[in-house]
């Protein structure tokens, strides 16, 4: 298997091989300028032949997008927050966001 291949597989069973949080900058194209400023979870830790890491965007349900080193920055640890809300009658688990 493939390190994207292993990365996806990780991504969808809600495993993160990287884990690191980063903001994307410096993207030019009409598709990439969409994704500036957004926040995303490194889910490799190996870049693939062309530099890439794969990134998982907060609020995206794809897979990852693959994205070179340079275009992106890490988010200091006090800029991120970690939300739970415990589970109400009738509900058997805790959701975590």
């Amino acid at each position: 298997m493939s390190n994207s291949e292993a990365a996806r597989t990780a991504a969808l069973n809600g495993a993160v091989e990287g884990g690191r949080w980063v903001r994307i900058t410096g993207l030019t194209s009409a598709a990439g300028q969409k994704l500036n400023g957004k926040v995303g979870q490194v889910l490799n830790t190996t870049p693939n032949e062309d530099g890439r890491l794969q990134v998982k965007i907060d609020g995206d349900t794809s897979s990852g997008k693959l994205i070179k080193e340079a275009n992106i920055t890490d988010v200091p640890r006090n800029e991120l927050v970690k939300t739970c809300r415990l589970s109400a009658r009738g509900e058997d688990s805790v959701l975590e966001h």
